[in-house]
């Protein structure tokens, strides 16, 4: 269900704080220096975290804009004031709130312009295997709709047989924190690159964590993404080094959230160790491989491709672990050659379990 008029208000004040908030994290940080303890990420955490707690608590009575956007500015100057008096961070806010008061909220704030980023950037990483106009590629998706909910997440229904896919965000106003407005690019990103450009997917008939969509490609998604920000910087990314932080944050607490189960760190653990085996360049092509190809490829003999591929990568990097450098080489030098053949997935697979 979209959001009513007051929900929406208060996602509207959110993004228009935190957009005018980015630009003022490295002033912050210039204005801790004299309290060893803290920095900007930590006023984010104890001062504008724990007002955005108390402001989205509860629905307001109006939905007028600039009202609300005062109160928000209110209790973050409240935590400031309490948390660091005589402060030269008070000064910085005070440049912040004027920032933020100097231009009016715009309703009805657009994610499509973060969807279509997140989409951009996972055609370009498959596009080096696939082409431009391949089914993968072209797949119909809607625009993001948003619902309130009680926990934050963005999830898709990836429908890959000619119906129109479809991406929500849930929105939850007490945990829409500076990191979940910094990470919507990423968030969609995660979205095409693990679930919408992909092959079939084993869990899309009934969605739950599983360790190569959510696991392993939130892995090389991180990676790809803080490449773009920091040695590849897109035009439409800015604050490279804030949007790291908070991606990496954001990445760590996927692999610590116990509701996920073990799924999420055992693919994340996995491609982490892969890739410093095998080498970036390697792993990305590897894994984008398995990605395009149907979880029942090898069907009866393996019901599901993807699951199978990090179970066997598993066992690999285990056996090779102890191997000389020299051996490890030959190995990464021979899986080179295989996934470069006429029928690569094949002799990946074999690749993996050869004694």
């Amino acid at each position: 269900m979209p959001l009513d008029d007051r929900e929406q208000a208060l996602l509207d004040v959110f993004c228009h704080c935190y957009e005018k908030l980015l630009d003022h994290l490295d002033a912050l940080d210039d204005a801790t220096q004299a309290r060893h303890d803290w920095d900007a990420y930590r006023v984010v955490k104890e001062c504008v975290n724990r007002a955005a707690k108390a402001f989205g608590s509860f629905l307001p009575e109006s939905s007028d804009l600039s009202t609300l956007c005062d109160d928000f500015l209110r209790r973050i100057g409240g935590s400031i004031v309490t948390e660091l008096t005589s402060s030269p961070v008070a000064e910085v806010f005070a440049e912040y709130q004027a920032a933020v008061q100097a231009s009016p909220v715009a309703p009805q704030v657009d994610l499509t312009h973060w969807q279509r980023l997140g989409e951009e950037l996972s055609r370009e990483c498959y596009q080096a295997i696939l082409s431009a106009d391949s089914p993968n590629l072209t797949r119909v998706v809607k625009p993001v709709s948003i619902e309130l909910s009680r926990r934050e997440d963005m999830s898709c229904l990836p429908r890959k047989a000619a119906e129109e896919s479809e991406i929500t965000f849930h929105f939850a106003p007490y945990q829409f924190t500076l990191q979940s407005y910094v990470n919507l690019p990423f968030y969609f990103f995660h979205e095409y690159l693990s679930h919408l450009h992909t092959a079939r997917l084993f869990a899309e008939s009934d969605p739950c964590p599983t360790p190569f969509e959510d696991g392993w490609l939130l892995y090389l998604a991180h990676e790809i993404y803080c490449h773009r920000l920091l040695n590849d910087p897109h035009p439409a990314l800015a604050h490279h080094l804030h949007c790291e932080h908070y991606v990496g944050r954001y990445c760590q607490e996927q692999n610590d959230d116990a509701s996920k189960e073990p799924w999420v760190r055992l693919g994340y653990e996995q491609a982490r160790r892969f890739e410093a085996v095998v080498r970036p360049d390697l792993f990305r092509d590897v894994t984008l491989l398995v990605a395009i190809s149907p979880y029942d490829h090898f069907a009866p003999d393996i019901p599901d491709l993807h699951g199978e591929f990090v179970r066997r990568v598993k066992r690999w990097l285990d056996k090779t672990a102890t191997l000389p450098a020299e051996q490890k080489e030959d190995k990464v030098k021979r899986l080179t050659r295989e996934i470069q053949t006429s029928e690569a997935i094949r002799r990946l697979f074999e690749f993996l379990i050869e004694d």
